[in-house]
């Protein structure tokens, strides 16, 4: 298990993110809503069981 400010982030880009966060929802996997970035893209940040930070990206759902 890696510590908690373990400097590596994998970074993913998905088609859309908050269907990935319903997903991870409904199988209990609660996480954090997705949250828009001033940079053009929603994030979805989790860890996971290994501690690695994974952040899972797509375009803004509000077009932004």
């Amino acid at each position: 298990r890696l510590p908690e400010d373990f400097g590596c982030v994998l970074y993913m880009d998905v088609d859309d993110v908050h269907a990935l966060y319903r997903t991870l929802r409904d199988r209990g996997r609660a996480t954090a809503p997705p949250r828009p970035q001033v940079y053009g893209v929603d994030q979805l940040w989790l860890r996971d069981p290994d501690g690695y930070q994974l952040c899972f990206t797509s375009p803004r759902s509000d077009g932004r």
